[in-house]
């Protein structure tokens, strides 16, 4: 019978801990640093306290209890959190709170004036059908920055604006229905004159 030859390998034996030695627990996390957020929210000035990592989203939501302002993807795809900062479109989940310093920040719940709706809310009210709502108050904001920016928008231009809004119950129709609506409200025109009323049947 052949011999078994003997392994080369070496044994790899953990070190050897000193008797009642304890093991050095992992060090705490750092402190987020902590700063101020001031900017002005719906008209009113705010002055809050909050750390570096805050996203603006939670920021809205959990610290001014501004519902409206919703997450969905977390990934700025979906729209469910759009806000307007200084007239722009920006997902609020992709942009931190410190980020806001010295900015105007508009929700839904600041478009309506001393309750009266803004007219792209009564454009949607009578343009859209039954729709959860999930995904309305993103859509509404991107409307009333094209609206202010535009004066005479094209479908493709409102198509263009609105893609960015996954929403699966509100007419894509129907918001272009409403964005043609608030236009010619706004401007005494009906924006795009290519628009058919056989599109809307």
């Amino acid at each position: 019978m052949a011999r078994r030859k003997r392994s080369t390998r070496k044994k790899v034996v953990p070190p050897k801990r000193a008797p009642g030695r304890k093991v050095r627990p992992a060090p705490p996390p750092l402190p987020k640093p902590a700063g101020r957020v001031r900017c002005v929210v719906n008209g009113k000035p705010v002055d809050e306290a909050c750390d570096s990592a805050t996203r603006l989203l939670a920021f809205l939501r959990e610290r001014l209890g501004l519902g409206s302002v919703r997450e969905g993807c977390a990934r700025g795809e979906c729209g469910a959190c759009t806000v307007l900062v200084d007239g722009r479109v920006v997902p609020a989940c992709l942009m931190l709170a410190c980020q806001a310093n010295g900015t105007e920040i508009t929700t839904v719940e600041g478009l309506a004036e001393a309750e009266r709706l803004h007219v792209v809310q009564t454009s949607l009210l009578d343009e859209s059908e039954s729709s959860c709502g999930f995904c309305v108050p993103g859509l509404l904001l991107s409307a009333k920055a094209l609206v202010d920016g535009n004066p005479s928008p094209s479908s493709e231009e409102i198509r263009l604006q609105l893609a960015g809004h996954l929403c699966p119950t509100t007419s894509c129709a129907a918001v272009e229905r409403a964005v043609l609506r608030a236009t010619r409200d706004v401007y005494g025109h009906a924006g795009d004159t290519r628009w058919s009323h056989r599109q809307r049947k």
